[in-house]
C-alpha cells in the first residue's frame, strides 16, 4: 500500500482553498470591487475626461492606483457646477 498522500495540482489547491475560505473570499471580492469603482471615479476626476491606461489601471489595480492619485497630488479639474438660473 501507498501511504503518501496524492500529490494536488496548483489549481486543485486554489479550488480547495477557496472552498475552505468562502467567506473570507467574498469579503476580498467585495472589498477589491468597491475599491475599483472609487479607483475609476478618481481616474476619471485626475484628467477629466476619459484615457485608457488610467481606466485600466484603476480597474485591475485599484490599491496602487489609488495610492498613485494621491502621491501625484490628486484632481487636476475643479468640479464644475452648472448653474442654471
Amino acid at each position: 500500500m501507498d501511504t503518501q498522500k496524492e500529490q494536488k495540482t496548483p489549481t486543485q489547491q486554489v479550488v480547495t482553498f477557496v472552498k475552505n475560505n468562502r467567506k473570507e473570499c467574498k469579503m476580498y471580492g467585495l472589498v477589491h470591487f468597491i475599491l475599483s469603482v472609487y479607483a475609476l471615479h478618481l481616474a476619471f476626476q485626475k484628467h477629466c475626461e476619459f484615457q485608457w491606461m488610467h481606466f485600466l489601471g484603476a480597474l485591475f489595480f485599484p490599491y496602487l492606483y489609488i495610492a498613485y492619485f494621491f502621491a501625484t497630488g490628486g484632481a487636476d479639474c475643479q468640479l464644475r457646477i452648472i448653474n442654471l438660473n
